[in-house]
């Protein structure tokens, strides 16, 4: 599967609903069992992990950002790379990012490809150079 922007995301950005660099956005961790969909809406904690050093609900987004690039003809959304420091986490599939200041809103899934685990080491996500999320002309 891969990563998944949730229609919901598409429209309230259009709304000016979401202000990425100042509400608290988060990352949570989720197992295999979910079903990332694009029309989800409202994040849930039924299927995120749990682990030595990991909190529920997952870590709040720092450094975020939204940059207009002219030159490509795009806006980038990035922010500081998400680590949880000498965890023990098994079997993470998915990470999902959400809005707690828009009712938990979620914005995206991201799939890691398979099920990550860590034992007493970090566990990392690492933003794409191209950021979060993208938007460019069509």
């Amino acid at each position: 599967m891969a990563n998944v922007i949730t229609n919901q995301y598409l429209t309230k950005v259009q709304e000016k609903a979401y202000d990425l660099e100042n509400d608290t956005i988060k990352v949570a961790l989720l197992d295999d069992t979910v079903a990332p969909d694009k029309d989800d809406t409202t994040f849930s904690d039924t299927n995120e992990i749990s682990g030595t050093n990991y909190t529920a609900g997952g870590a709040t987004l720092a450094g975020s950002t939204v940059t207009q690039d002219d030159s490509g003809d795009l806006a980038k959304w990035d922010a500081t790379d998400i680590t949880w420091s000498s965890a023990t986490i098994t079997d993470a599939r998915y990470a999902v990012i959400y809005d707690t200041t828009v009712s938990n809103d979620i914005i995206a899934y991201i799939d890691f490809g398979s099920n990550k685990s860590s034992v007493a080491s970090d566990f990392k996500i690492t933003w794409s150079a191209s950021g979060i999320t993208t938007s460019a002309q069509a």
